[in-house]
């Protein structure tokens, strides 16, 4: 028996119900939202939860069985960290 291409498995759970969220950049609902040039996307988590919820709900809204999360600014080649106001530490840890 061929094994099956890279992948069915996510195919799978969304066909069994399962609500997931993938990575990947949705920075232009960002930038409309507010978040300036040179920002940290990641951030916004912590900061403005409110506004990346509702991305996301938006999303679902519109029919998506899919999400991306905003760590389009944590890029793996760089390796630095930023603490918000509230103590959360996003790491952009380098690729191995």
């Amino acid at each position: 028996m061929a094994a099956r291409a890279r992948g069915w498995e996510i195919v799978e759970r969304v066909r069994a119900g399962e609500r997931l969220v993938f990575d990947g950049g949705y920075g232009t609902a960002l930038f409309d939202a507010g978040l300036g040039n040179g920002d940290c996307p990641e951030l916004w988590n912590d900061t403005h939860p409110d506004v990346v919820r509702g991305i996301h709900q938006g999303y679902f809204d519109a029919g998506s069985q899919l999400v991306e999360t905003n760590t389009f600014g944590a890029p793996r080649s760089s390796s630095t960290s930023t603490t918000s106001a509230s103590g959360t530490t996003w790491v952009r840890a380098p690729a191995s």
